[in-house]
């Protein structure tokens, strides 16, 4: 049996086809790619002074809020909350000219659109509270690069408010007194000199009410 063969203008009918086909697919796979790289841009507020103050980012919808300056001419401010949405943890973050104040709160953080920094805090979700001697270095916010020396760490009951413990340490980071306020206790410590200044050889247990020796 044979086949009809297409003619010269049935020929050239089809190859138009093909070559209308093909740019129809053009457009759509660049469209679609449009499409994708839209959906996966970061979300950007910015004060009215035009800097940032809150960047999502897409699609891990990590949060990012800023404070209202350029700081050091980076084109953005310090930080002044970070969400973590994988680990359903944000951070707030109030630095002075020597220290930096982190709590750390479990829970979601979902600003409205629009809406100022640190927007949706809820104060029961408050685990802890960090105090760190910052150096100097305010721009570098990773606790295991930026060289902060822990000073107080607070820990919270279930209201957010109540302390349970409170851990002061010394200028080295070494800990200097422990308050356990559930068992009405407090401990002092004094460390070794060098090289064994890393250890303590003295650990004092008081009464927290009246602070008297134990």
């Amino acid at each position: 049996m044979k086949y009809p063969t297409l003619n010269k203008r049935n020929q050239l009918g089809s190859r138009k086809s093909l070559i209308s086909l093909s740019t129809i697919c053009i457009i759509v796979i660049f469209s679609l790619l449009v499409c994708c790289e839209n959906v996966h841009a970061d979300i950007a507020e910015n004060y009215s002074s035009g800097l940032i103050m809150r960047k999502t980012e897409e699609p891990s919808l990590d949060i990012y809020e800023y404070m209202n300056e350029d700081y050091m001419g980076l084109g953005y401010g310090r930080y002044v909350l970070f969400y973590d949405s994988s680990e359903t943890e944000y951070r707030t973050y109030d630095c002075d000219i020597a220290q930096v104040t982190v709590n750390i709160y479990d829970g979601l953080y979902v600003p409205l659109p629009g809406s100022d920094v640190r927007s949706d805090i809820d104060l029961t979700e408050r685990l802890i509270t960090y105090t760190f001697d910052h150096l100097g270095n305010q721009a570098d916010f990773d606790t295991s690069t930026n060289g902060w020396v822990m000073r107080e760490q607070t820990v919270y009951d279930t209201d957010g408010t109540t302390v349970l413990q409170r851990y002061e340490y010394d200028s080295q980071g070494r800990l200097a007194r422990e308050e356990d306020f559930a068992g009405n206790r407090a401990y002092t410590y004094e460390y070794y000199p060098a090289p064994n200044e890393t250890q303590y050889q003295y650990k004092h247990e008081y009464a927290i009410v009246s602070d008297i020796s134990l």
